[in-house]
């Protein structure tokens, strides 16, 4: 399925104001919660923060991919959002994060859940992305960026 099932312009941070872990889970969940409708704001934060209690989403360089199953998520939904000065979110190499990637599905949707999540992985795990990704200078360019990334 194509990248813009999931996520439209919208969906895209360019800076995210967030210092902290906690500060950054809120302000991407309370961004789902704009573009999904029907969301609560508060039940994804607490979603997410029960999915960082198993082991940080915090993947390694630079990079975090917060994920949950969320009722009243209609369908999978992918926030995409970057800091410049990142923040620390007890990533696996200790590093800090500057890329963000929160991923919300229905409960019903585990294997579709883990398919995105894995393509996310593959996409990130590129360090030419990953600059360039931090190099877009607006929303257009990222979501060209990833349009031609994602693979089916």
């Amino acid at each position: 399925m194509p990248v813009k099932d999931y996520l439209s312009k919208e969906c895209i941070i360019t800076e995210l104001r967030a210092s902290t872990k906690d500060e950054a889970l809120a302000e991407l969940a309370a961004r789902a919660a704009v573009v999904c409708p029907g969301l609560d704001t508060a039940e994804v934060i607490k979603v997410l923060h029960q999915r960082e209690a198993l082991g940080s989403t915090g993947i390694g360089e630079g990079v975090a991919i917060p994920h949950g199953k969320v009722a009243g998520c209609a369908h999978i939904t992918v926030i995409l959002a970057r800091s410049a000065s990142g923040c620390d979110f007890s990533a696996v190499d200790g590093r800090n994060c500057h890329i963000f990637c929160l991923l919300l599905a229905p409960p019903s949707a585990a294997a579709m859940h883990l398919s995105v999540l894995a393509h996310f992985v593959r996409i990130f795990k590129s360090q030419e992305f990953r600059r360039r990704f931090m190099e877009a200078p607006d929303e257009a360019v990222i979501w060209a960026l990833l349009d031609s990334a994602w693979k089916d």
